[in-house]
């Protein structure tokens, strides 16, 4: 990962953990505005201190539970855990402080924020709908009857504003990540072929490595040249030569396992990496490649030895 993107991704994380942090903080005042309101003790400590302790060991048990769910063995429910967790302490402090009378509605815009910068496109989009979906229902169910529903209809406003929001800040960070992807493939991806180049391939292969020792597992290595290579170059040029390359690595692509990765380490030399493959089928793959290439008929190949 190159060494911006790493600071890019330090920034994003800090004003990801201020929204989060702000979205856990209202809520508690919407709790002790509940709790002072409707329950009494005696004394300041019993009164104040006790609600804030209880509270805030509230928001630390969910927190906990959302740290917990979001291990290995749940990662199926990351990208869903922490926005349906926000968006339940959101709901549950609009009812706790007047339903369709709170103050208390715009926390739903932290929970859409957070979901915005951290998720996917339609995950973000879904939580806003359902923030909607949500202000809606309760000014629907909870309100008194009456000819005009100015509740609902004042929350139309803000519901649009949930899915422009959602919809904005997801659409930069799409931009944002394509954009972090482009500057990978240029660093990364060799011009001529398309294949990925020599350094990146030092990284892939001492990643494999790694992995092969830590779970036993078998790695293969296939090193390619082309034969006559130079002497192709000084009777036709260069730029045919560039082209040999690129149809080599054309066939190279369409030819070995998908699960293969395949680069050029330099001039007319190519490697392929395949993870979790013995040496038996290393071959068969190699062998099939330089079929591959010798029924393959390039431009002038009658005059090279």
């Amino acid at each position: 990962m190159l060494k911006n993107e790493k600071e890019q991704e330090m920034q994003i994380n800090q004003i990801l953990n201020i929204v989060k942090i702000a979205s856990f903080s209202f809520p508690a005042i919407a709790f002790l505005q509940y709790f002072s309101n409707y329950y009494t003790y005696s004394g300041y400590f019993y009164k104040y201190g006790l609600l804030i302790i209880f509270v805030l060991l509230i928001i630390l048990i969910i927190y906990l539970l959302s740290t917990i769910l979001k291990s290995r063995h749940f990662s199926y429910l990351k990208k869903w855990i922490d926005p349906f967790i926000a968006l339940f302490i959101a709901f549950l402090s609009v009812m706790l402080t007047g339903s369709y009378e709170s103050q208390y509605k715009f926390l739903f815009l932290f929970v859409i924020i957070s979901s915005s910068i951290e998720c996917s496109m339609k995950v973000n989009l879904s939580i806003a709908g359902l923030s909607a979906v949500i202000i809606w229902g309760i000014d629907l169910i909870c309100a008194p009857k009456m000819e005009v529903n100015t509740y609902f209809e004042s929350d139309i406003v803000l519901a649009c504003a949930f899915l422009i929001i959602s919809w904005t800040i997801g659409y930069y960070v799409d931009l944002r990540k394509k954009h972090i992807e482009s500057l990978k493939d240029m660093v990364n991806i060799d011009g001529l072929t398309g294949l990925y180049n020599h350094r990146y391939f030092y990284d892939y292969l001492s990643k494999q490595i790694s992995e092969s020792k830590n779970d036993g597992s078998d790695l293969s290595l296939l090193f390619i040249d082309i034969d006559n290579f130079k002497c192709y170059n000084d009777m036709y040029g260069h730029p045919k030569g560039d082209e040999v390359l690129r149809i080599i690595a054309g066939i190279m692509k369409k030819t070995v396992s998908s699960k293969a990765f395949i680069a050029r380490y330099g001039g007319e030399e190519f490697t392929i990496v395949f993870p979790k493959t013995g040496e038996a089928l290393a071959i068969k793959e190699a062998e099939k490649l330089r079929n591959a290439v010798q029924e393959y008929i390039f431009e002038g190949e009658e005059n090279l030895p």
